[in-house]
């Protein structure tokens, strides 16, 4: 985001408080200790940043000075106040919780589940709270997060992946064997993972010729890599959505399976919903080996669902594009007049 900003013509810069597993590039990186000890070089890090810009957009619903496990949540949101703009992006697990069911009755975020207890779920409701008395607006990364936001201070910004740019599209073959499904859990409860291997297990016993190749622990870029075997690949079983596991796919040229959930679908734009049904292969946690063994059986259909997806990235993911109505926003809020 930082980077199509620039593109743009803003003084835009990426700063990463943590380690950064996934090797993606920042602009500056300071590895700060989750610990109390952190406190000072927090603050001091705080008064610098809010005079340095005119706004701050945060990731993944954290802030500088937030150490939940001491019980500190955003504690620095109140410091900007009269110094800069505060804007938030959400990602998923930083904001769903078990209310989630209310729209998707296949929500991995249960009030019985490790995943989410009660008392993260709890906590989860309190921090959006503090954010939206102290945010100048929010972004979502999937719709349906959208429930869970005031929706005059909120809006569904399609997930903007720079690294789209240096993907090319790989020839896609559809008579290569065994036919070789990848999927990359960053959270396997979550993604939904189980109900993938027990399928392709399934399939396995009953003969048919097919692979399950699970990414975890490397880079992106070695991730991109082990993506380029696939001929199918499966993201997202539970959540209703897809992620940035499948835009990456997508721009490669590979055919992209996930559950894309009805209500979830039906809070984007008309023209977003008909790319998104004719892109991908849509299949729910019930009927994933039927799809599968479905789509086995017809690759000139994946080979044709492969075609579209560099296109649907370009649309909708494509970082000079989907930053514009991040800037305009931007614009929006230094023009109000608001100290918030």
């Amino acid at each position: 985001m930082a980077n199509a900003e620039r593109i743009a013509g803003l003084d835009s810069h990426s700063l990463i408080l943590d380690n950064n597993g996934f090797g993606f590039p920042c602009d500056e990186q300071i590895c700060v200790t989750a610990r109390l000890s952190s406190l000072r070089k927090r603050k001091e890090l705080v008064k610098e940043i809010r005079v340095q810009y005119d706004i701050l957009h945060f990731n993944f619903g954290t802030s500088v000075i937030d150490l939940r496990r001491f019980g500190i949540n955003l504690r620095d949101l109140k410091m900007y106040e009269g110094f800069c703009k505060v804007v938030v992006s959400f990602n998923g697990s930083d904001l769903r919780n078990w209310d989630h069911r209310n729209v998707n009755p296949n929500t991995p975020y249960r009030s019985d589940h490790t995943v989410s207890g009660f008392l993260k779920d709890w906590l989860k409701r309190y921090r959006a709270k503090i954010w939206m008395r102290h945010v100048s607006h929010a972004f979502v990364s999937t719709p349906d997060l959208l429930q869970f936001l005031p929706e005059e201070k909120c809006s569904y910004l399609p997930g903007v992946k720079e690294n789209v740019r240096n993907i090319s599209p790989v020839l896609y073959d559809e008579h290569a064997e065994p036919f070789r499904i990848v999927h990359a859990p960053s959270n396997r409860k979550l993604k939904g993972t189980q109900v993938l291997v027990d399928a392709v297990k399934s399939l396995q016993r009953d003969g048919v010729p097919v692979e399950l190749l699970l990414v975890e622990g490397v880079t992106n870029r070695e991730a991109i890599e082990l993506y380029k075997k696939a001929h199918l690949i499966v993201d997202q079983l539970l959540i209703g959505w897809y992620g940035g596991f499948a835009i990456e796919s997508l721009a490669l040229g590979k055919p992209v399976m996930a559950y894309i959930n009805d209500d979830t679908l039906a809070r984007v734009d008309a023209e977003m919903r008909k790319d998104v049904v004719d892109t991908f292969v849509c299949t729910k946690p019930a009927r994933v080996k039927d799809d599968l063994l479905r789509a086995i059986g017809n690759r000139s259909s994946l080979a044709e669902k492969a075609g579209k997806g560099p296109e649907f990235v370009s649309t909708w993911h494509c970082p000079d594009k989907a930053i514009r109505p991040v800037i305009e926003i931007y614009e929006s809020i230094l023009n109000s007049g608001s100290m918030r």
